[in-house]
């Protein structure tokens, strides 16, 4: 593919110009560095719970010595403040909160239901990734060992090139300066993005934290596209899959793949988690939440 990732193994051989071996490294560098930045960011300012027991605390007392005050009282229609905050008919910071609240839990299609479905495809997307690295990995630990002044590009009798094998030191060069930082942003953004999507309380935020997250994703493809020339993007494209003798050699259980099981149960564990450890506590807060403001006698 015509990303950053798959280009790293191209540093092993002689073929590619040192000069685009040198854009190679400060593109991969580029985009780990990006991608950890962007999830600091999301970490330490998006993650911070909204609605703590503290929280629910404070709206209990801010409703017994405000909501029902009687100097808050409407004149006109003799309605407690908390009435018409639960009415939605004020302008205040309070009314806000209530109104993104009473939307989450109450609207035709509720955030709930649709943070759940964002995790979902947030996890099928990050088992994309897991399968292309798991790939990656393998093809790069199983290709055949070369010397370090073999040239380990040929090509085939169709015209095409193809990666015959790889020198000792560029294997582990490729697998620390690729496979190890691409797993390792795989599973921190995995964890980040259901957290960031089940904490997430208006409905727009929901949808725009999505599309958010898998632009992370697609950084290795975007700065490939800038910063690669013209004929190294021809060379990926050109070259053939990679084929080793023991990357396709999985014993097959009732007929499936060791790691297509692999595949399956993590993206059914990873939901089910994303769900009980953040959805629904975090849904929980904020139902406690709106029955501090608006539940029981509100005159």
């Amino acid at each position: 593919n015509r990303s950053m990732w798959d280009v790293v193994i191209l540093l092993a051989y002689s073929c590619v110009p040192r000069s685009q071996k040198i854009v190679i490294v400060m593109g991969v560098t580029l985009n780990i560095s990006m991608a950890i930045v962007l999830m600091v960011v999301i970490k330490e300012n998006m993650l911070i719970p909204e609605f703590t027991p503290e929280t629910v605390g404070e709206m209990l007392s801010w409703r017994a010595e405000i909501g029902h005050n009687n100097h808050q009282m409407d004149k006109h229609t003799g309605e407690t403040l908390v009435q018409r905050l639960c009415a939605q008919s004020l302008w205040t910071f309070q009314q806000d909160s209530y109104s993104s609240m009473f939307d989450y839990i109450h609207h035709d299609i509720p955030g709930y239901y649709l943070s759940l479905l964002a995790i979902v495809i947030w996890v099928l997307v990050s088992m994309v990734e897991f399968r292309g690295t798991l790939r990656q990995a393998v093809s790069i630990w199983n290709l055949p060992r070369l010397a370090w002044d073999d040239p380990g590009i040929s090509i085939g009798e169709d015209g095409e090139p193809e990666i015959t094998g790889i020198s000792a030191l560029m294997r582990v060069v490729c697998m620390a300066l690729c496979t190890l930082p691409r797993a390792t942003i795989m599973v921190m953004l995995t964890h980040i993005g259901c957290q960031f999507l089940a904490q997430t309380l208006t409905l727009t935020d929901i949808v725009l934290n999505s599309v958010a997250l898998a632009f992370v994703l697609d950084l290795d493809e975007i700065l490939a596209e800038v910063l690669l020339s013209g004929t190294v993007l021809c060379l990926v494209e050109e070259l053939k899959p990679i084929k080793t003798n023991k990357a396709c050699m999985w014993h097959m259980w009732a007929g499936f793949a060791p790691a297509d099981l692999l595949r399956y149960i993590l993206a059914i564990v990873l939901t089910v988690g994303a769900y009980l450890l953040f959805l629904e506590p975090f849904h929980q807060s904020i139902v406690s939440a709106s029955l501090a403001l608006c539940g029981g006698q509100l005159d």
